[in-house]
């Protein structure tokens, strides 16, 4: 997101310095924005995932605070720009993003090295930028941050899911989507539950589910798959370069996301922005962005039931879904653009200056 964020602002007319990591030849280019890179390897002490690395971005940013109106960036790198702020009381103003898929009521149970410099960031900071209201209303009383000192910000999607036709042309056999990492602490994206719906679309319908992503739990849900006897209408894909999602996209009849837990899932917007009706968890901030009824069905987490019976209702009515896919793309031209993003921000950085 900082980097399409940063392209973005860049385009509009700001000028932006986008400061990032390269491990290695790891580097990024954009055509608008200003990159700068620090040369960092993962076994320097001063890499992101390390506590010295709030303290080594001030540092090397410190000569020139004095030329930024606004220093943007995630709260756990934030703190020492927030003291600076607190202390001096002069520009730049500081802005910091938060997007934590779900935080606890009270902080410290969050049980994060990071937390001291989350906790100073958020309480100094000019602003607090959330994915959505209910990560907002989180942050709000875990940190005892007053609302109005939050503002939503939903993240953006790129031009190239919206660049392609999506398909709509009824046939016996469906593709269906999920994207998304395996991942393995404290599961959220919980692939079992759409595993376990399968055989009841199946039962109805001819299915084939691609699932794109890897992480820890992947020879679990891949055991799990041959156990429910799903064999040929589960492919697991795992890693796709982001270039190459779109094509995948264009080629899926409806997008599933069981999650257990998000904040503001942007692989949701994608599907969207591809012309793709949605099955999703009404969990989160899900249901601000997904209209039930409208652009996709929501369904409570954690039943399979639930899961197969909206998936399947949607097969039944090609026509619906086509209606259904179609808004999903006009709300993501509307709103979720990442020139629609950058004008919310830079409207936020007009109140704070």
């Amino acid at each position: 997101m900082p980097f399409h964020l940063a392209e973005a602002l860049a385009k509009a007319g700001h000028h932006v310095d986008f400061l990032a990591v390269a491990p290695g030849n790891s580097r990024r280019q954009t055509e608008h924005a200003h990159a700068q890179y620090l040369p960092l390897e993962p076994s320097s002490l001063a890499f992101p995932n390390s506590l010295a690395f709030p303290l080594y971005q001030y540092r090397r940013t410190f000569a020139r605070l004095k030329q930024y109106d606004i220093i943007h960036c995630e709260a756990h790198n934030a703190a020492f720009y927030a003291v600076h702020r607190a202390i001096f009381g002069a520009p730049p103003r500081v802005v910091v993003a938060e997007y934590t898929p779900a935080i606890p009521r009270f902080f410290w149970q969050r049980r994060s090295f990071f937390e001291p410099y989350v906790f100073l960031s958020l309480k100094l900071a000019d602003l607090v930028i959330s994915p959505c209201d209910y990560t907002s209303a989180n942050l709000s009383q875990a940190y005892g941050i007053a609302l109005s000192k939050t503002s939503p910000l939903h993240g953006g999607v790129h031009s190239s899911f919206l660049a392609g036709s999506p398909r709509h042309v009824p046939r016996e056999e469906f593709n269906l989507l999920f994207c998304g990492r395996l991942n393995s602490r404290r599961p959220h994206k919980t692939v079992d539950i759409l595993l376990k719906a399968m055989p009841r679309i199946l039962q109805r319908h001819t299915v084939e589910l691609n699932i794109i992503g890897t992480g820890p739990r992947l020879d679990e849900y891949t055991t799990l798959a041959r156990t429910l006897g799903l064999g040929r209408a589960v492919h697991f894909l795992g890693f796709i370069d982001p270039s190459d999602l779109p094509a995948h996209y264009a080629r899926a009849d409806l997008f599933a996301l069981p999650s257990a837990r998000e904040s503001f899932p942007l692989v949701l917007l994608e599907a969207m922005a591809s012309g793709l009706p949605v099955v999703a968890t009404a969990v989160g901030g899900v249901p601000e962005m997904v209209v039930d009824g409208e652009t996709g069905l929501l369904v409570p987490p954690d039943d399979p039931g639930a899961l197969a019976e909206a998936v399947n209702s949607l097969l039944d009515d090609p026509e619906r879904m086509r209606a259904m896919g179609e808004k999903g793309r006009d709300t993501v031209r509307e709103h979720y653009t990442w020139d629609k993003v950058a004008e919310r921000m830079a409207e936020y950085f007009r109140e704070i200056l």
